[in-house]
C-alpha cells in the first residue's frame, strides 16, 4: 500500500512540477534582468523623458506562461494638455498589443497634472505576450511614464475542477480495491 501512496505522490511531483516554473519573463523597459511573473505579483516598469525628447516607441514587454489575470495601472506625469498661446503640453500616447496583434491606445483620464488609466481583470493566457508601446514626445519639463502590472490566478473553470476531483476519486477507488 505504501508503494502505491509513493507512486501517486512521485506522479503528481513530475505532473505539478511545470506549473511551479516562472509564470512570466520580461524585456524593455521592466525590471531587467527578466523578471519572473507568477499568480499575486506586482511588476512595475517605466520610462523617463527629458524636456521635449521623444519616447520613439519605447516598449515593455511580459510573455506569460500560465492563465493568469491582471489589473493594470499606468501614470504619465506630468499629463498636460495642449493649451493656447504655447504653454505647458506634451503628445504622450501609451498602447498595449496582446500577441504581437493590434495596438490599442489607452485613454488616459487627466487627474492634476497627472494622466492615469485602470485596465482590470484583463484576462491573459498561457503563451500570451503583453507590450506597452510608448510615444510621443515629453512636455518643457519632461515626463515619466510607468506601468505598473498585478497578477492574479486566473479561476480555475468549474467544470475542470469537478474532472479533476473525479480523477483523484477514482484513483482512491482504484488504489482501495487493489488492496
Amino acid at each position: 500500500m505504501f508503494t502505491a501512496f509513493r507512486n501517486i505522490a512521485l506522479t503528481a511531483a513530475l505532473v505539478l512540477a511545470p506549473l511551479s516554473a516562472s509564470a512570466a519573463t520580461s524585456s524593455g523597459f521592466f525590471d531587467t534582468p527578466a523578471l519572473n511573473i507568477t499568480a499575486d505579483d506586482f511588476a512595475q516598469g517605466g520610462v523617463t523623458a527629458a524636456a521635449r525628447e521623444n519616447f520613439n516607441n519605447k516598449t515593455g514587454t511580459l510573455t506569460f506562461a500560465e492563465d493568469l489575470l491582471a489589473t493594470i495601472s499606468l501614470t504619465v506625469n506630468p499629463y498636460l494638455n495642449a493649451t493656447s498661446g504655447g504653454g505647458l503640453s506634451n503628445s504622450i500616447s501609451v498602447f498595449y498589443s496582446l500577441n504581437a496583434g493590434t495596438q490599442t491606445l489607452i485613454a488616459l483620464t487627466k487627474t492634476g497634472a497627472v494622466g492615469v488609466a485602470t485596465l482590470e481583470n484583463f484576462a491573459l493566457s498561457n503563451g500570451d505576450t503583453l507590450a506597452f508601446i510608448i510615444s510621443g514626445a515629453a512636455g518643457r519639463s519632461g515626463n515619466a511614464v510607468t506601468v505598473n502590472v498585478e497578477t492574479f490566478s486566473a479561476a480555475v473553470p468549474l467544470p475542470a475542477a469537478g474532472l479533476l476531483l473525479l480523477a483523484g476519486l477514482g484513483g482512491f477507488a482504484v488504489v482501495r480495491r487493489r488492496n
